[in-house]
């Protein structure tokens, strides 16, 4: 099998992203960086002795559905990925974390989109949580979920956001088979 590269054409692209179609893959980019691979951040947000924090929105691409899943967002042009998860959990929330820790990266659906996204877990205090800025927010509310609601939710198919899912199977990963404390 050969993998010759045929230059690909923008079939798409505004403020945000660009779509580039070659002969058998589309690629999402980064408008402000075409050639970044990594294109923002999702992040796991704890709420220490409470639970997870989990934002409810409604996405066109599910017929607004109501779904629950975690913090993420696009990369700004020059910013790093820690400061994309921080600035994300703000913009979303309210919430000001001070320290995220990388899970690793996920690919979306890397049979048709070469682009990845960063995954950030983050520990922050009730008195956090409970002080956020509660203005403007991006999401229509948010929520907190015990690590066992969280579970049977996901087994239950009422969370299926691959960033959730994927944050939270590494986020289990480090703590039971590698041992790693986040606290």
């Amino acid at each position: 099998m050969s993998f010759k590269k045929e230059p690909a054409k923008i079939d798409y692209k505004n403020a945000r992203f660009g779509v580039e179609i070659s002969e058998d893959y589309y690629r999402i980019f980064n408008h402000s960086n075409p050639n970044l691979e990594t294109v923002g951040a999702a992040v796991l947000l704890e709420v220490k002795n409470k639970g997870f924090v989990l934002g409810i929105t409604r996405r066109f691409s599910i017929n607004y559905q109501e779904s629950l899943e975690i913090v993420r967002g696009g990369l700004d042009k020059d910013e790093k990925l820690k400061d994309c998860a921080i600035r994300e959990v703000k913009e979303e929330t309210g919430i000001t974390v001070k320290k995220v820790i990388e899970l690793g990266k996920v690919y979306p659906d890397n049979g048709l989109i070469r682009t990845n996204v960063s995954l950030f877990y983050s520990l922050i205090t009730e008195d956090d949580f409970n002080n956020r800025e509660k203005d403007d927010n991006e999401l229509e509310d948010i929520v907190i979920l015990s690590e066992n609601d969280l579970a049977l939710k996901i087994l239950k198919n009422e969370i299926t956001d691959s960033f959730t899912l994927c944050a939270y199977l590494k986020y289990k990963v480090n703590k039971h088979y590698l041992k790693k404390t986040f606290r």
